[in-house]
C-alpha cells in the first residue's frame, strides 16, 4: 500500500470522496478548502528553488504523465519529450520567473512546479526561431500546437498591448510516483488556486490557461473560469498539411479559459 504524504485527516478525505475524483461535486471542492486550511505544503517562489530539480520536476511530469505523452499516444517510446522540452523551459525560463513557484513538503522535498509568464511578453517570442533551434520533431508539434491555440484564442481575448494585464497560466509538473491519483487532485488544486492569488497579488487582470487533464478542466470550473473554446488534437492539421496528433484519443479534447479578477 502507498504511503500517503498527505496528513491521515486529508487522506481520509479524500478517501471518501475518491469514487468523485472523475466528476467532482461542491461538497468534494469543500473537503479541498477545508484540507487546505490545514495544508503541510509550502510555496515557494520558482527563483528560491533549485532550478535543475524544478526543470526535472516540469520535464519528467509532461513526458510520463501528460495527455500530449508520445510513449500513450503512438508507442514511440524513443521519443524523449523531457530532454527537449527541457530546452523549451531553458529557453522560457527568464520569463516564468517573476511569478512561477513550487511546492515543498514538510521534509524539504519540491513535489510540484507550476509556471506563468505574462502573457504579452510570451507572445513576442519568436517560437518559429526557437523550434529551428532544437531537433526533436514531435516536441516542435507539441509547441507549435499551443502556439495555434494561442493565435485561435487572440480575438476571443481582452485587448494586452503591453506586460501587467494577462498572466499566462502555463503548466503544472507534480513529481511522479508521491501520490495516490486523489492526492494528486488534491497538490493539483492548491497549485492551481495559486496561482489565481498570485495572478490577483501581482495586479494581473486577467488569467489564461489551455488544459488537457480532466483534473484541470475541473479546477478551471471550480475557479470560475470562463471557456473560450473547445479543441480537438487529434483533428489539429498543421502547417504541412498533417494531423501530427491523429493518434491521439479523440476523447481528449482541450479547453482553453478565462479568468477575470
Amino acid at each position: 500500500m502507498q504511503r500517503s504524504r498527505i496528513s491521515e485527516l486529508t487522506a481520509e478525505i479524500f478517501s471518501r470522496l475518491s469514487e468523485q475524483c472523475r466528476a467532482p461535486t461542491r461538497a468534494f471542492f469543500q473537503a479541498m478548502e477545508e484540507a487546505a486550511q490545514n495544508c503541510s505544503f509550502v510555496v515557494e517562489d520558482l527563483a528560491d528553488l533549485p532550478a535543475k530539480e524544478a526543470k526535472n520536476v516540469l520535464t519528467t511530469s509532461f513526458a510520463e504523465k501528460g495527455p500530449f505523452s508520445s510513449s500513450k499516444l503512438c508507442g514511440h517510446p524513443e521519443h524523449r519529450e523531457d530532454e527537449t522540452l527541457g530546452d523549451y523551459v531553458d529557453e522560457l525560463w527568464s520569463l516564468y520567473l517573476p511569478t512561477s513557484f513550487g511546492l515543498v513538503d514538510k521534509t524539504g522535498q519540491l513535489v510540484a512546479v507550476s509556471v506563468m509568464s505574462d502573457l504579452y511578453e510570451s507572445s513576442r517570442m519568436d517560437f518559429q526561431d526557437i523550434v529551428a533551434r532544437h531537433e526533436n520533431n514531435y516536441m516542435d508539434e507539441i509547441m507549435m500546437y499551443l502556439e495555434h491555440l494561442t493565435q485561435k484564442a487572440a480575438p476571443l481575448l481582452p485587448v494586452c498591448n503591453c506586460s501587467g494585464i494577462t498572466l499566462s497560466r502555463e503548466m503544472v509538473g507534480i513529481k511522479l510516483d508521491e501520490f495516490t491519483p486523489i492526492e494528486n487532485f488534491y497538490v493539483m488544486f492548491l497549485a492551481v488556486r495559486e496561482q489565481h492569488e498570485r495572478a490577483k497579488r501581482h495586479g494581473y487582470k486577467f488569467s489564461v490557461a489551455e488544459s488537457a487533464h480532466p483534473y484541470s478542466q475541473a479546477l478551471s470550473t471550480h475557479f470560475s473560469c470562463e471557456e473560450l473554446f473547445v479543441d480537438h488534437p487529434s483533428q489539429y492539421i498543421n502547417a504541412q498539411g498533417k494531423k501530427p496528433f491523429a493518434c491521439m484519443n479523440r476523447k481528449i479534447v482541450v479547453n482553453y479559459n478565462l479568468k477575470k479578477y
